[in-house]
């Protein structure tokens, strides 16, 4: 058996991330997988066994990438409101500048791919933020509703906000920065 090659690794994933990003997950196919990378279909199945295999590799890679930068910068002995908007300002710094992972996330997120072992361990990765929820409802500073509902309106707006104007390649301003913050602030505070 060929051994694997980091290298190689890499176009895969970005060849992945690219088809995605611009085709979705709907008929993602191996072979086209393959083509985009510029390798054969042989030499794909050497990395993953299958389709499944390679999209919770993925999933698990940059849901791990993406809350390490999420976490940057949050301090439990700071104010709740100060950790709430470091974490939606780390959050959507990654969407702005990574729109391939943040769409695959997102995607994968509500897809049927997703082993239980790897939903699991983003359970886990979640857990932290959850925590830092629970806190801000137990200071009465947000709604005391279910963090699920939060953290899908968090990342589907931002996600969308980032989207949105990558598309049309436009830069958001340090206040438009602040004003998507506070649109989202004055959503969830009590």
């Amino acid at each position: 058996m060929k051994s694997k090659d980091e290298l190689k690794e890499g176009i895969i994933i970005r060849a992945t991330l690219q088809l995605i990003f611009r085709e979705g997950l709907a008929g993602l196919k191996m072979s086209d997988i393959a083509k985009q990378a510029s390798i054969a279909v042989g030499t794909l199945y050497i990395y993953f066994k299958n389709k499944e295999d390679l999209l919770n590799h993925l999933f698990l890679h940059f849901k791990r990438e993406s809350m390490t930068q999420l976490a940057q910068k949050i301090d439990f002995s700071l104010p709740f409101k100060v950790n709430f908007k470091q974490l939606w300002f780390n959050y959507l710094t990654y969407a702005i500048d990574n729109p391939e992972q943040a769409t695959l996330l997102e995607q994968l997120h509500c897809s049927p791919y997703l082993r239980p072992e790897v939903i699991e361990e983003t359970d886990k990765l979640l857990q932290p933020i959850r925590e830092m929820l629970n806190e801000g409802k137990r200071q009465m500073l947000i709604k005391n509703i279910d963090n699920e509902l939060i953290l899908a309106f968090l990342s589907g707006s931002i996600n969308l906000i980032a989207r949105r104007f990558s598309e049309n390649d436009r830069k958001l301003s340090p206040e438009q920065r602040e004003q998507t913050f506070e649109m989202t602030w004055d959503a969830v505070r009590a």
